[in-house]
């Protein structure tokens, strides 16, 4: 991620594009910003920064959707319907801000995740993508399953997370009244220690709030990085217990498609 400091000269023709394009992008676009790129904008002692959407997806708070496909015959095939068919579909919702597909084709397992601004946003986008499930199910094979989840903690690594990254998927569940105070501990104790490992490229904390299930996906250079993060995991399993977070299914798998805004 490069980071370009906008002195008054720039910060005025930053301004002179805001005020004559109708997004932030498009400005920023407009004085040669690249897509991944913090645009610190200083004149005098004030300073705004202009956060790429990437980063904004990945680190704030926003809503998912995820299908899997257990029992999956024919992942390529899923990957060719998926870039065919649901994308398209994807695009043209309104609050949509990207996706990530996994698989484990020896487990038999393919996976969607979807990012939207707004609950309210993924919710009305159901309807339009559950038409088109029934022809994906026959194309992918196995048994479908879908769930909703807030994102709660996300980080990003350099270089970003992309086709043939490693991907570990750990289920959790906990007292819902309990994912505030577990989750700032996530934030403050746990998240720094994973960033620090080798390999790292990112990471996202989901919640169901109203059941306290959720799920804690890390995004790895290669297969030794993700050993190496699995054996991590482990060792702080009995600190996360003692909080009343609960283990379920651990997956890995491999990133094969990506879009991250």
């Amino acid at each position: 991620m490069r980071t370009r400091l906008l002195g008054a000269s720039g910060a005025g023709s930053f301004a002179q594009a805001c005020r004559s394009t109708p997004t932030a992008r498009a400005a920023a676009d407009a004085i040669g910003a690249g897509p991944f790129e913090w645009l610190i904008v200083s004149i005098g002692n004030l300073a705004e920064v202009y956060v790429p959407p990437h980063r904004r997806a990945m680190g704030g708070r926003m809503h998912t959707r995820v299908v899997t496909f257990t029992g999956a015959k024919d992942v390529d095939a899923g990957i060719r319907f998926f870039q065919e068919k649901v994308i398209p579909v994807l695009n043209a919702q309104t609050g949509y801000r990207g996706f990530t597909a996994s698989a484990d084709r020896a487990g038999g397992v393919f996976a969607v995740l979807s990012l939207w601004e707004t609950a309210a946003d993924r919710d009305a986008a159901e309807s339009a993508l559950a038409s088109i499930r029934p022809q994906a199910t026959e194309v992918i094979g196995g048994e479908l399953t879908v769930e909703t989840f807030e994102q709660l903690v996300a980080e990003i690594g350099q270089p970003a997370p992309g086709p043939g990254s490693a991907l570990m998927v750990t289920r959790i569940s906990m007292d819902p009244a309990k994912i505030d105070d577990n989750i700032a501990f996530f934030k403050s104790e746990v998240v720094p220690r994973i960033k620090a490992l080798s390999g790292f490229q990112g990471l996202r904390n989901m919640i169901n709030r109203a059941t306290g299930e959720g799920v804690v996906g890390t995004v790895w250079s290669d297969q030794e990085a993700l050993k190496r993060a699995a054996d991590d995991a482990e060792a702080r399993r009995d600190e996360a217990k003692a909080r009343g977070v609960n283990f379920g299914e651990v997956s890995f798998r491999e990133i094969v498609l990506a879009d991250l805004r």
